[in-house]
């Protein structure tokens, strides 16, 4: 569940930063102050550099009411960047991978200690059981070698 909010609240914080590009690209006075011009080696983006601008962001709004589920919003919102700017959807797919093997690995790194435990439990179980059966073995080999010299017993 944690992965899914990690992957929303990324998914929310492109379409915030997507949504305010266009107004910022329309109205220059709403763009904060910029406090050093780029380098000249750099082109300035041009206003029109945004793969979502002009797009309404309202059929991307999540209604629960109709029954609207998270995850397919989210596809949906990805199906039409990966139409609109495939570069910018790949970017948004690896943005969001690496943010799930950071959440698994940081998940991992604290389970760790249980999965050795599990592990030393198995080996112990496993240790019990084998010994459990030569203990088993070992006696149903005295007990069939004590039946064997009381029948040669009783036929002489």
């Amino acid at each position: 569940m944690t992965n899914l909010r990690r992957t929303l609240s990324l998914l929310a914080l492109l379409l915030g930063l997507a949504v305010s590009a266009p107004a910022y690209a329309q109205d220059p006075s709403a763009a904060p102050a910029a406090t050093a011009e780029p380098p000249p080696s750099v082109p300035a983006a041009a206003p029109s550099a945004s793969p979502l601008s002009g797009v309404s962001f309202m059929r991307y709004k999540l209604d629960r009411e109709k029954g609207d589920i998270p995850v397919e919003k989210g596809r949906v919102f990805l199906a039409d960047l990966k139409a609109a700017s495939p570069e910018t959807w790949a970017s948004v797919v690896d943005a969001v991978r690496l943010e799930i093997q950071k959440d698994e690995a940081e998940k991992f790194s604290h389970q760790k200690g249980y999965v050795l435990y599990a592990y030393g439990a198995i080996w112990v179980i496993l240790i019990v059981f084998v010994i459990g059966v030569f203990a088993r073995q070992r006696k149903l080999a005295a007990e069939l070698a004590e039946l064997e010299r009381r029948v040669s017993v009783e036929r002489k």
